[in-house]
Parts: C-alpha cells; sequence; structure tokens
C-alpha cells in the first residue's frame, strides 16, 4: 500500500518497518521510473529514492517537520533531527496533516 514505510529484512527483501529495523523506504503511489521490472518482480512495491510522496504516519506533522520512521510501517513528525533520527530519515513534511502527509525525500 502506498505510503506505506518498509525495513529491510523479513522473509522477502523488505517488509512492514518496526522499531529498530533498517530502513528501506517508502511505497511509491505514483513511480515516475520502474527500475528492474520483470515477471520475477511482479507484484514487488516501487520504493521512492527521490521526490514528493505521501507517507503515512502517527499524529500529525506540520509542513517543515522532519518525517523519520517510527513503527508499524508508518512514520512520524519530529522538530529536531538527532543523530539516532537522521539515521531513521525519511524526508521533510511539505504540508500540514495528519495520517498521510507530502514529504519531500
Amino acid at each position: 500500500m502506498y505510503g506505506t514505510v518498509l525495513a529491510i529484512g523479513g522473509s522477502k527483501e523488505v517488509t512492514i518497518y518496526q522499531s529498530g529495523m533498517s530502513l528501506a523506504g517508502v511505497v511509491s503511489d505514483k513511480p515516475a521510473f520502474q527500475m528492474n521490472v520483470s515477471d520475477a518482480t511482479d507484484g514487488f512495491p516501487f520504493i521512492a529514492l527521490k521526490g514528493r510522496i505521501p507517507v503515512r504516519i502517527h499524529g500529525k506533522a506540520n509542513k517543515g517537520d522532519y518525517i523519520i520512521a517510527d513503527d508499524s510501517g508508518k512514520g512520524i513528525a519530529v522538530k529536531e533531527l538527532t543523530f539516532e533520527n537522521s539515521l531513521i530519515l525519511i524526508g521533510i513534511a511539505l504540508k500540514d496533516g495528519s495520517d498521510i502527509v507530502e514529504v519531500k525525500i
């Protein structure tokens, strides 16, 4: 599902992000480029590498907040970035919002 935060691991290449996992990225809703597409990858999610994408979040975010990976396949907004948060940084909120917010990756 688009906007879901993913992690490296699980029984497949990526899985839904849980706290403490290695961040892979966010499922894109409208990928501009679909790389490595083949019959073997049919059904795989497209992970956004750059751009403006919706991200599912816990709570709400204000424009300019940092969006970091949180838990259960969602992010969370924070006002300041720490070293620990920078390791799970998704991007910056481009608009105010709750549940799903547009983020610049």
